[in-house]
């Protein structure tokens, strides 16, 4: 499983995630860890917001289904 910050830029691109919300769900969905934690930077979070901002640009990893 790929880290939580590299996973949640995966979700990000994907489509999968429309909200840093729906982003954090589905990271502890996926057993993520301190999730709070890796989303906590304010650079971060607007990377994430201005990935799922745009069109998916390739089919990414779709959420993992526990």
């Amino acid at each position: 499983m790929p880290a939580t910050i590299e996973r949640a830029f995966e979700l990000a691109g994907s489509g999968a995630c429309r909200t840093l919300q729906e982003l954090r769900l589905q990271l502890r969905r996926e057993g993520c860890e301190f999730v709070e934690f890796h989303l906590a930077g304010r650079l971060t979070k607007t990377q994430l917001t201005a990935l799922m901002a745009r069109p998916p640009s390739h089919p990414g990893p779709a959420p993992q289904k526990l």
